[in-house]
């Protein structure tokens, strides 16, 4: 198979990166290379933004974003580690050279030792952060740097690290009001342990790993990349936020890692888990409602085959009720007799190669 060029992966990266924007937001938004575009007079026109002399005639940043009126710069780090991509001549030095409202830096190879220590997160909040000039209103600004890991071939891009999911850097306003004993859990997170705990008030999250054989539903054998898939899950809800998971939950004397789920205690009482109610979820932007179902899809998988990675998949018909279907449909998906069609973007820990999207209903 021929090797991407960087032009082409920045371009593959636009693609995908434009369909998470678009799930945000209803408007249209642009997301484009700019790749091996010039600093430069008409660079700083074409884009809204102002840059000092000394940038001129410097290749700039990759991608170009306006998205709800906020613009932003990102680039492609093939190996993104501290000096490399994220400070030397990368994210921070073109944020604040460029002064965008966010700058978002993917990468296929990240030095997770250096961007994710206990050091690091430590001083996360301003490692992840650059400072320019707001022009409009004559003082120094804020810009929150995002790092998005390529997954899949560019076909799935996951957030690493940041201070702010992208969806509230890109917001203006509050869209639910929370208590303060939620206040700093980020929507994506909410949204996630709603779906998860959908019809049920347990404190913990849970991910099926039940396999179906004839007609009989049986507990299997542990994935090591779906147990990955999770630590890497609980990682993002937490991320840089109050923590609010507190641990694993799993059979530790099963010797032929045999086990019907893995558990995740929230750091929360079920009366602290916010109930979102179907006006709430059926209002709530794409992506939130899409977070919704990867909670749902992540609980009530179950393999449709003995071979893991076969795609292959099913769901028991008990577990959907209205609120499921009509999310499905309103997202483009498919509920039908027998099955139900979704894409990748509808899935989490599942997400190929353990579904195509596609659920046999039992």
């Amino acid at each position: 198979m021929r090797r991407l060029n960087k032009q082409e992966k920045i371009e593959k990266i636009v693609i995908s990166f434009k369909k998470e924007i678009d799930d945000m937001f209803d408007e249209e938004n642009i997301v484009k290379s700019i790749y091996k575009e010039i600093i430069n007079e008409e660079f700083c026109s074409n884009y809204g933004i102002k840059a000092p002399l000394s940038s001129f005639s410097k290749n700039g940043p990759h991608i170009f974003f306006e998205v709800n009126n906020k613009i932003g710069f990102g680039m492609y780090i093939e190996d993104l580690s501290f000096n490399k991509g994220l400070y030397e001549e990368g994210g921070k030095y073109w944020a604040e050279i460029l002064s965008p409202d966010f700058f978002v830096l993917f990468s296929s190879k990240i030095n997770e030792a250096e961007l994710i220590n206990s050091l690091f997160q430590m001083k996360k909040d301003r490692l992840l952060s650059a400072f320019g000039w707001d022009y409009a209103k004559n003082k120094v600004k804020h810009i929150p740097l995002i790092i998005y890991k390529i997954e899949d071939s560019f076909l799935n891009l996951t957030r690493f690290n940041s201070n702010e999911t992208l969806l509230e850097v890109l917001s203006n306003i509050e869209e639910f009001k929370i208590d303060q004993d939620i206040q700093e859990i980020s929507l994506e997170a909410q949204f996630y342990i709603a779906g998860n705990s959908h019809r049920s008030n347990e404190d913990e999250l849970i991910f099926s790993n039940r396999i179906r054989n004839d007609s009989e539903i049986m507990d299997t054998v542990l994935d090591l990349k779906f147990f990955n898939n999770i630590r890497d899950l609980e990682r993002k809800l937490s991320e840089n936020k109050k923590e609010i998971t507190k641990g694993f939950k799993i059979d530790a004397k099963n010797e032929n890692f045999v086990f019907p789920d893995i558990r995740i205690k929230l750091n929360m009482t079920p009366s602290k888990i916010k109930k979102l109610n179907k006006d709430e979820i059926m209002n709530s932007s794409p992506i939130l409602r899409k977070t919704f179902l990867k909670g749902f899809f992540d609980r009530h998988f179950i393999y449709n085959s003995d071979e893991p990675y076969s795609g292959e998949a099913c769901l028991e018909n008990s577990s959907i009720d209205s609120v499921i279907k009509q999310l499905i449909i309103s997202l483009g998906g498919k509920v039908l007799p027998n099955e139900i069609i979704v894409d990748n973007s509808f899935l989490e820990v599942r997400r190929m190669p353990f579904c195509s999207g596609r659920f046999i209903l039992i």
